[in-house]
């Protein structure tokens, strides 16, 4: 299997965008089974182009396993295979450093 990141990425936030869709309005009924197969690839892609971590970190789904937990890990994968620029959250605006004329001491 040959994804790039870029494909493993945007595929893997697709299915936590669609995980969301599908736990809050109850539509995608039946789409756990793609999800699930596409995170596994997804999964696989990252073990062949050996990232021994993510067979640590992440389980492989059946079909039938629930769209909430493909989302949850889906969402977790996305930001384990995150680029340092594209990472956010708390602990990624803590490592910026502050905009010149802000922080400690200054108002």
């Amino acid at each position: 299997m040959n994804l790039n990141m870029n494909q493993v990425r945007s595929l893997l936030k697709g299915i936590k965008e669609e995980a969301t869709t599908a736990s809050l309005t109850g539509a995608l009924e039946g789409g756990h089974a793609v999800m699930a197969q596409v995170f596994n690839r997804c999964r696989q892609a990252l073990v062949d182009a050996g990232d021994g971590g993510v067979t640590a970190l992440f389980p492989e789904f059946s079909d039938k396993a629930a769209v909430d937990e493909i989302g949850v890990a889906a969402a977790l994968l996305l930001r384990y295979v995150a680029a340092p620029a594209e990472e956010v959250g708390p602990a990624a605006e803590e490592a910026r450093p502050p905009a010149e004329g802000t922080g400690p001491g200054r108002a």
